[in-house]
């Protein structure tokens, strides 16, 4: 069975309340594949962000975290 088959048979499954939350995700992952080629442009539709990676690449590197010192 296609996976687009399965998904329907499980959203079926799901409560409304869990609906909500699908339709969220189904429709970021909609605007991401419909409206950018790459990254960058990921990056540049979310406002401010250009301006803190700037900020970001002009701090030294001394005031920066070792590393092995961050926590993902």
């Amino acid at each position: 069975m296609a996976v687009r088959e399965l998904i329907k048979q499980d959203i079926e499954l799901l409560p409304d309340e869990a609906l909500e939350d699908l339709r969220k995700y189904v429709l970021m992952q909609k605007f991401y594949f419909n409206i950018f080629d790459n990254d960058t442009d990921y990056l540049n539709s979310i406002p401010g962000m250009a301006d803190k990676i700037i900020s970001g690449m002009q701090e030294p590197l001394s005031e920066s975290i070792p590393a092995d010192e961050v926590q993902w």
